[in-house]
């Protein structure tokens, strides 16, 4: 079963106590390059050959901590653990994108990532 991105998020800001609407991160003024705005979103993210934690999400990308090696400005792909399907089989939301920016942090990389694919 495939779970649309705006689903997932709202699925799991109602798990995270919100009502599918929690408070936007940062502001969308111009001289913001983000493209929407951000939501605080702790999720699992699954990368192959690694794990990482996400940290916000918007309708056009992903930011993620990871101690996995990841290159700037390449195409990425993983899955957030938005649930269970059940009890053994984990709800993932496969996503696909470009790596715009990774920065050093706690020992490991942040990662934003912008979406260009996620079911």
């Amino acid at each position: 079963m495939w779970l649309s991105a705006r689903n997932a998020f709202q699925s799991t800001a109602s798990l995270a106590g919100g009502s599918g609407g929690t408070a936007p991160i940062g502001s969308n003024s111009e001289s913001d390059k983000r493209q929407a705005l951000r939501y605080p979103l702790e999720l699992p993210v699954e990368l192959p050959g690694g794990s990482g934690r996400s940290h916000d999400f918007s309708k056009s990308g992903v930011c993620f901590e990871t101690d996995t090696p990841v290159s700037p400005e390449s195409p990425i792909k993983f899955s957030l653990v938005v649930g269970q399907a059940s009890p053994d089989e984990p709800l993932r939301l496969d996503c696909e994108g470009e790596v715009v920016r990774v920065e050093p942090h706690d020992g490991g990389v942040s990662v934003a990532v912008k979406l260009t694919s996620c079911q």
